[in-house]
């Protein structure tokens, strides 16, 4: 489910991003972030969104999923 709404994502919010097949998407808390909505994690191309934080509110999952996805293209980390 996570994997089908973060392609869904991409293709509608960063089209031209072609990177996006080599990440990882986890429905689980990040390592270490317990409180933490989601994570990105260039090195290792891995995104985690919170499950307990989005659950049942898909709007609420793709704002996390840009927000973090916004890191991994921009290369941010605040």
């Amino acid at each position: 489910m996570l994997r089908t709404l973060f392609d869904q994502t991409c293709q509608a919010y960063f089209p031209r991003w072609r990177a996006a097949a080599a990440w990882t998407v986890l429905f689980e808390p990040p390592p270490g972030y317990l409180d933490a909505w989601g994570l990105c994690e260039r090195e290792t191309r891995r995104i985690w969104v919170h499950a307990d934080h989005v659950k049942g509110d898909s709007a609420r999952a793709v704002a996390c999923l840009v927000h973090e996805i916004v890191h991994a293209v921009v290369g941010c980390s605040v």
